[in-house]
């Protein structure tokens, strides 16, 4: 059984960055410079005790040596791989697994490479759809003046030859309505094809729900910057829950910010004044205060972020919006007591919710930032789905594959949870490379506010952590459900659920 490359690589990566030589660390870990250099490529296993020594060398905690960061990017350079333009090019999963640790950067260049050529592909598409639709467009036009003239020329008729008798008038106004019913026909497929141009113009850009996961990902789902920000600013204060809102209020009216509640009408937020409507739940209402405070507190931060990465300036406000909003999570649920409070409860998403007055959602997207170094939760997955089933958000963390291009796989449980209710679906899922994990899936709610999408999420961490997580510890025994990330790429093609062919081939 072939060992796992990661730890030797892993082992490798630290003493380079710690700028010491094969011999020097063999002798403050107590082993030749030899079997260091085995271990180190992976000729050796690198048994506990010796772990632990690597641990002490090092200073880290070793629960920050799982896997999901170099499973996530393993799978999605399996994604890359499984393209058709590649098919003649065999990697072997070893290979990918082994780039994956030796060589995050460059996997995650071809990651950023390859979502750059899908980009171009969709304006190439889009493009020649638009083309096609212009010359529609124009013989629509002309078939509509033929149907105007064909009802022009009866209707004359019927005017001026008033002596036609019941049966010769009763076939005239047949072909009206004929010609009326195509006419109207007609209309509307012009419409049609005007409203999916006008659709299609706004898909050259990458879509906003890939733009934050993306961002996300370069930061493992964590801003040490933001944390640090937003963890003290509460301490000291002991107010009920529904007296949040105005303390929050208080602290912006002391940068100048100046706040206005009304009775009605969505949340706004303008040079001049935060407008907020007094009537929303006291929860809707803290978020939105407390992200505008880490706004305000953290502006050169968050700008300094955003500017880290290259996006068009159109997009900005949107990598904006999710850094306050991750700032308003980390004030209200303080990190290091939210970190105790979810080992103590064994991540009980109800429990938390009770203790942080927020909702089911917002503390699965909290659980999935729990990625301090030294201080880490379980390494949890996230992906929330609307009622068609696109992917509205999506936080990797756990190793398990995520949709990212095309819809998600049908057999995922998150797909037959039920609206309105609080039952939790739990599900063993095994990925086709064999991966297990368990996943928890319950009705969202509604994205901002009651007049939101409706939408649903999927929680989930690898079985190896499970045990510690008190929704799955009791049903490590449920059936394999063999999913996918979509069917696209899903090499199960013996699957019932299959919605189109896979691209890459059968399974084994």
């Amino acid at each position: 059984m072939a060992r796992p490359a990661h730890l030797g690589l892993k082992v490798r990566n630290l003493r380079q960055a710690r700028g010491l030589s094969q011999v020097e660390a063999a002798g403050r870990l107590g082993i030749s410079a030899s079997y260091l250099n085995l271990i180190e490529h992976n000729q050796r296993p690198l048994t506990v005790n010796l772990l632990f020594k690597v641990g002490q060398l090092f200073d880290i905690d070793l629960r920050d040596w799982s896997e999901g960061d170099e499973s996530r990017l393993a799978a999605n350079l399996r994604e890359v791989l499984a393209d058709p333009m590649l098919a003649t090019i065999d990697v072997p999963d070893s290979e990918i697994s082994e780039a994956a640790v030796g060589a995050p950067n460059l996997v995650q260049a071809v990651n950023e490479m390859y979502a750059a050529y899908r980009e171009a592909m969709n304006n190439v598409n889009t493009l020649g759809d638009r083309i096609a639709e212009q010359a529609v467009l124009p013989g629509a036009a002309m078939e509509v003046r033929t149907v105007l003239t064909s009802i022009r020329s009866f209707s004359e008729i019927l005017r001026e030859h008033e002596n036609l008798d019941q049966r010769q008038r009763q076939q005239f106004l047949s072909i009206l309505i004929d010609e009326s019913d195509r006419l109207v026909s007609v209309v509307e497929a012009a419409s049609d094809v005007a409203e999916q141009n006008r659709l299609r113009a706004t898909t050259g850009r990458r879509q906003p729900v890939e733009e934050i996961s993306r961002f996300m990902e370069r930061h493992d789902n964590h801003f040490a910057e933001l944390e640090s920000v937003a963890e003290p600013l509460l301490d000291g204060w002991s107010g009920a829950a529904f007296e949040l809102p105005g303390h929050l209020a208080r602290m912006l009216e002391a940068l100048g910010v100046t706040v206005r509640f009304v009775d009605e009408g969505e949340h706004a937020i303008a040079a001049e004044a935060l407008r907020i409507n007094g009537n929303a739940a006291t929860v809707e209402i803290a978020a939105i205060l407390a992200g505008e405070l880490g706004g305000a507190i953290c502006r050169q931060v968050i700008a300094g972020l955003i500017d880290e990465v290259t996006v068009p300036a159109v997009q900005r406000p949107l990598l904006e919006r999710a850094l306050k909003t991750y700032f308003s999570r980390a004030l209200l649920m303080p990190y290091q007591r939210f970190l105790d409070d979810a080992v103590a409860f064994g991540y009980d998403i109800d429990r938390l919710a009770q203790r942080y007055h927020a909702t089911p959602l917002d503390i699965a997207r909290r659980l999935a930032t729990l990625h301090r170094p030294g201080a880490r939760g379980v390494p949890f997955h996230l992906v929330v789905f609307d009622t068609a089933g696109n992917v509205r958000e999506r936080l990797t963390g756990s190793g398990m594959a995520l949709p990212r291009f095309g819809s998600s796989c049908p057999r995922w449980q998150v797909h037959r949870v039920r609206a309105d209710s609080a039952e939790a679906l739990i599900d063993r899922a095994e990925m086709p490379d064999g991966g297990v994990f368990m996943c928890l899936a319950r009705d969202g709610g509604r994205l901002g506010g009651h007049a939101g999408s409706r939408v649903a999420f999927s929680l989930g961490c690898a079985a190896a952590r499970a045990s510690e997580v008190v929704a799955f510890a009791g049903r490590m025994d449920l059936p394999i459900n063999p999913v996918g990330v979509n069917c696209r790429i899903c090499p199960r093609d013996d699957c019932a659920e299959r919605a189109f062919d896979s691209l890459i081939g059968r399974a084994g």
